[in-house]
Order: C-alpha cells, then sequence, then structure tokens
C-alpha cells in the first residue's frame, strides 16, 4: 500500500515525466522491499528457532 500510496499522489500532481517523481517511486518500493526483508528474516529466525529449540 505503501508503494501505491506514493505512485498516486505523484500522478496526481503531475502525469508529465520527472526525475524527482521517479525517485520518489524508486524509493516507495526500496521501502516496500526493506519491510519485505525484515518480516522475512523474523519469521526466518523464529521457525530456526522452533524447530531447534535454541535461542538465537
Amino acid at each position: 500500500m505503501l508503494n501505491t500510496g506514493i505512485e498516486a499522489a505523484c500522478d496526481a500532481f503531475s502525469r508529465e515525466f520527472n526525475v524527482d517523481i521517479q525517485l520518489a517511486k524508486d524509493c516507495g518500493s526500496l521501502a516496500v522491499l526493506i519491510s519485505v526483508l525484515i518480516v522475512a528474516g523474523v519469521w526466518g529466525i523464529a521457525i530456526i528457532e522452533r524447530i531447534t529449540g535454541l535461542p538465537i
């Protein structure tokens, strides 16, 4: 939703090509990617702890 919100706000501002708008959209995509990686890491650690019984 974060990426979609940023794209909608940028498109509402201007539909023309603008480097700053492209950068804002790319930063939104990066924020989503980082969020997914953090969640995957936390789940991975939780699963490893659950399987091995050892705290990491």
